[in-house]
């Protein structure tokens, strides 16, 4: 059973070039990030990020960016 999908914060560091995804994350639920290239691609799991157990604070998520002006795509967090 999918849980209610959290609200997320992105945080942007131009300094270090990196972005974060952070969300508020509740005991008993597992939160997984996922990633697709195009919209209309199909969404993959993120092996660094998957099935992490909710702690009732913070959870955050900083990918690793890359240089290329190819590195396009999107990220999404699931709960269950």
């Amino acid at each position: 059973m999918l849980g209610v999908e959290p609200q997320l914060e992105i945080s942007l560091n131009a300094v270090q070039q990196s972005v974060s995804i952070s969300w508020q994350s509740t005991v008993g639920h597992t939160y997984t990030v996922q990633a697709v290239q195009e919209l209309s691609g199909a969404w993959t799991s993120l092996p660094e990020f998957s099935d992490k157990p909710g702690t009732g604070q913070v959870m955050t998520f900083t990918p690793q960016v890359q240089s290329s002006s190819n590195s396009t795509g999107s990220k999404s967090v699931e709960t269950q």
